[in-house]
């Protein structure tokens, strides 16, 4: 006979350790790449596939991968409740985030008056 309560928790109990995986990978990649959580001056490394663009602009975010990715959010501006340590030259980490269309999400940050402007045209081309 099948425990669908054991099996459910087995389930979860595996997520939970692949998860945690992930995480632990991650951690040692951002360690491994940001050395004392500083972004060094040569980043990225060439044949890297990690990209680096500066925003100051709405045409700008043309560069910036349409599908699923990582990315860090930096800026001049300060903001006192940012904890983060991550920096490239004067600018610090403001967010970090993944998702399934990084242009569309880095917009929605940086120009979120626009991005929400342009919603309904963007929901009906979906």
């Amino acid at each position: 006979m099948y425990n669908v309560i054991e099996m459910r928790e087995e389930l979860e109990n595996a997520v939970a350790v692949a998860e945690e995986s992930v995480r632990r990978k991650f951690f040692e990649a951002f360690n491994e790449i940001y050395l004392n959580s500083v972004v060094a001056p040569d980043f990225p490394p060439n044949g890297s596939r990690i990209t680096k663009h500066i925003v100051k602009n709405l045409e700008d975010i043309e560069g910036i991968i349409t599908g699923a990715g990582f990315y860090v959010i930096f800026t001049s501006y300060n903001l006192s409740e940012n904890l983060c340590s991550l920096s490239s030259d004067e600018l610090k980490a403001i967010y970090r985030g993944e998702s399934a269309t990084v242009k569309k999400r880095v917009q929605s940050h940086i120009f979120n008056k626009q991005y929400k402007s342009d919603y309904e045209s963007r929901k009906s081309n979906e």
